[in-house]
């Protein structure tokens, strides 16, 4: 069995910056996480964290590869933290373990409403590395400051900033990203 693991930065119209390759000689993966998020009025913080152990099989690698055969089980690693604040005054809204549509206090233009305005940071760290596995995919850091703009319950825009950092098994960097996205969200 083969498996990857490959992402981008948190602008998902980038090209991904750390892959595993295919992990060839797989028996099974195995996957706990945790995650925690509360809500404090305006203020409210998320973060979760993965970690994935792969599994080697017995079986013997080819003479002739070109996909990533693991010399020993593989771990590797993610998480995310999250804070935001509401200027306006809203809170999120967090039930049966997902966050549920955001309602501004006042509606943009009616009644002469603003909607609601959120400020958001948010840092993420994977590490797709195991050298005594022999797996290379690399580590990614992102971190993201972000301007919600909630015009009603069923649309906003949102405007962040990415910077992405990406390094090799041995930490030394490969790269650095930044980026301003911008989109619009419109659901009903």
């Amino acid at each position: 069995m083969g498996v990857r693991f490959r992402q981008r930065p948190e602008v998902h119209l980038s090209d991904r910056f750390v892959d595993t390759g295919t992990l060839m000689n797989v028996d099974n993966v195995l996957r706990i996480g945790g995650e925690a998020a509360g809500v404090f009025g305006p203020f409210y913080f998320a973060g979760e964290y993965m970690a994935t152990t792969v599994a080697k099989s017995d079986e013997d690698a080819p003479e002739v590869r070109g996909d990533v055969w693991m010399t020993d089980d593989a771990s590797l690693s993610g998480y995310y933290a999250e804070v935001g604040y509401f200027l306006t005054g809203e809170h999120r809204v967090y039930k049966g373990g997902l966050w549920d549509r955001t309602k501004p206090e006042s509606n943009f233009l009616e009644d002469g409403g603003l909607g609601g305005w959120e400020v958001v940071a948010r840092y993420s760290n994977l590490d797709l590395n195991d050298d005594t596995a022999g797996v290379y995919g690399g580590k990614m850091s992102n971190t993201t400051l972000g301007l919600n703009w909630y015009l009603h319950s069923n649309a906003r825009l949102m405007f962040n900033y990415v910077m992405s950092s990406v390094k090799d098994h041995e930490d030394e960097e490969l790269g650095t990203v930044n980026a301003f996205t911008m989109r619009t969200q419109i659901d009903f």
